[in-house]
């Protein structure tokens, strides 16, 4: 279970990296994600913890998501956390 949550968790900030822009739609986000067979309830998860540890920012209406630095270190692997799989 952990596993899966941390892989999901890795998934869903790179498809934010992936974005590029300053905001991305979490509808958007959260539709890449489903194709990707991700259930609606573990990507909210995801999106939660992200954004609890730091590595995403959601905005102030929570309709959008961006990547932040300490989000970008995580991926260079700068930073360790075993609740992402990168």
């Amino acid at each position: 279970m952990q596993e899966r949550l941390s892989s999901n968790n890795g998934r869903a900030l790179r498809c934010i990296n992936l974005q590029r822009s300053l905001y991305s739609p979490l509808k958007g986000i959260a539709a890449i994600l489903k194709e990707d067979g991700i259930s609606a309830k573990d990507i909210y998860k995801s999106i939660g913890y992200l954004a609890a540890k730091g590595y995403i920012s959601i905005s102030r209406n929570h309709k959008a998501v961006k990547i932040t630095a300490q989000g970008i270190r995580l991926l260079a692997g700068s930073i360790q956390d075993s609740g992402v799989t990168i």
